[in-house]
Formats: C-alpha cells, structure tokens, sequence
C-alpha cells in the first residue's frame, strides 16, 4: 500500500467505486495488498458534497486493507498531484472541465473513467494511461458489474490493479472498446430489468 487514488467528482458512482474498495476484504498477500492505494482523495465541487462522503466514510467500519479518506473539494490540482491513480468519477459533462482543470498535472497517471460516453481517445488527450469503465449502482454493495476497456498505453503492470480494484464492485468484465456502448446499454440497465 505505497499509493494515493484521487476520485475526482465523488457522487453517486464515485461513492460506489469508494465504498467497495474501502470495504474490500482483507488481501491475502502482500502482492495483492500492493493494489490497494494506502490513502484516496476524494475531490467534489463544494462543501455539502464533501461532507457527504465524509459522513458516508465515517458510517463504515475501518478499512480491512487500512485504507484512509481525505474529503476535499476546490483541490482537484493537489489530488492529482498526490496521486498515482486517478478515477474520474463525474457526470460525463463535466468530464472536460475537470480534466482540463487538472491538464498540466494528470500525465503519466494511470486514469480510471467511469464517465459515461468518453471514449479512451478522448480520455488520452490528458493522458495515456487509460481505463474506461462502465458500472452500476448495485456496485456499492458489491453485487454491480464493471465492463472494463484499455488503451494499448495501460501496462501488463497497471491491468491486474485495475482489475482488483474495479473488480469490488462485482462482476468484472474485459471487453473491446467497440462493444462499450452495447455493454453500457445492458450494465447501466440491467438492474431495472432485475426488479
């Protein structure tokens, strides 16, 4: 546990992706325990929403795998900075602002996306290391499923602690990213058909 994770925008799916790594069980050794980052920034864009996730973090138990949380907002830049993993956690349209927001510091980390409808071309503009992700809400509670697609930058290295990280939410899934519309059709809607 030698990193920092910053979760940029840390609504709804950022909470989700939170709470299942946090609560992630107790890795069995110390390779697997390496994937788990020892701190997470999580960066919103006011006081309320912050609040939120530390009201959210301090209703759980403490993290099996020592995990701590920082809940910040205004300090995307520094987040960044910290981190050597960053996961994108806003709505799709303010993707851009954010990202620009954090343009001159984001190179060379690896960037996790759960932004819907970004494609990893787009995504690679900031940086060249990146993993599109699509989720859904039963994420939080482990029972989700994550269909995960890379850019041909994201190392032999990088893949196995994305895939243990994303991985909490459920359901992990590798795919092309030219079945990521129809695999954010069916996991985005999936859980409605369920009911």
């Amino acid at each position: 546990m030698t990193y920092t994770l910053a979760i940029l925008g840390c609504g709804v799916m950022g909470q989700a992706l939170l709470s299942a790594i946090y609560n992630a069980p107790k890795a069995a050794d110390e390779a697997t325990a390496a994937f788990y980052p020892s701190k997470i920034i999580t960066c919103n864009h006011d006081e309320p929403s912050a609040q939120q996730v530390t009201d959210l973090v301090e209703a759980l138990d403490e993290s099996p795998n020592g995990i701590k949380v920082e809940s910040t907002y205004g300090h995307n830049v520094s987040a960044v900075k910290e981190a050597a993993v960053v996961l994108l956690g806003t709505k799709p349209f303010l993707a851009e602002e954010v990202l620009k927001g954090v343009e001159g510091v984001i190179e060379g980390k690896l960037l996790i996306s759960l932004a819907a409808g970004w494609t990893i071309d787009q995504l690679s503009q900031y940086t060249s290391t990146v993993c599109r992700v699509m989720t859904n809400t039963p994420a939080k509670y482990g029972y989700g499923c994550a269909v995960v697609s890379y850019s041909a930058d994201v190392s032999k290295e990088q893949k196995p602690l994305v895939k243990e990280l994303i991985s909490q939410v459920g359901k992990y899934v590798e795919l092309p990213e030219k079945n990521m519309d129809a695999a954010t059709a069916l996991v985005g809607s999936g859980p409605a058909f369920v009911c």
